[in-house]
């Protein structure tokens, strides 16, 4: 969800710089977007903040300046990003956790499928999230779209599993 502050709005690690404010009071918001990114960086627990520039020019250390690129949404990307230390976490809850961070253990996700006419065994190939939704509809049936995201994965003939 989002949390409002004063200056920002936070939606997981994403911030945007109140319009309305930098405005009122006659702030350029690039201003408080550097002074907010050389301001967090010196905090502990935070490897880098990410602009919208950077993230756009995919300006910045690999391989988090592609996935950062990546999974950016001009319309809904906010001003900047805070990239956590790796196993850091930022909630205002006492337990749990979230998957907004772009280390490895965050972006691998186990698919598991399991029923009548699924074989065991383990695909060994790189398989991605958007695989999910036409593979289960081939496995049922149902006709996949062409222009949908993601491919029909085998759910036959897999490598045995351990």
């Amino acid at each position: 969800g989002y949390v409002d502050g004063e200056w920002v709005q936070r939606s997981g690690y994403r911030f945007t710089v109140s319009r309305s404010l930098a405005a009122e009071i006659h702030v350029p918001v690039a201003d408080v977007v550097r002074e907010s990114k050389a301001f967090l960086e010196a905090q502990r627990g935070i490897r880098r903040v990410w602009t919208a520039e950077e993230i756009r020019a995919g300006e910045g250390p690999e391989p988090f300046a592609h996935l950062y690129r990546n999974s950016w949404d001009p319309e809904r990307g906010g001003d900047f990003e805070v990239q956590p230390e790796p196993t850091c976490l930022f909630t205002t809850y006492p337990t749990g956790t979230n998957h907004g961070s772009p280390y490895l253990y965050d972006r691998r996700v186990p698919l598991v499928f399991a029923g009548p006419g699924i074989e065991r065994g383990r695909v060994t190939e790189t398989v991605a999230t958007v695989d999910l939704a036409p593979t289960l509809a081939a496995h049922l049936g149902i006709p996949v779209p062409d222009d949908l995201d993601g491919r029909v994965l085998s759910l036959r003939g897999a490598t045995p599993s351990d």
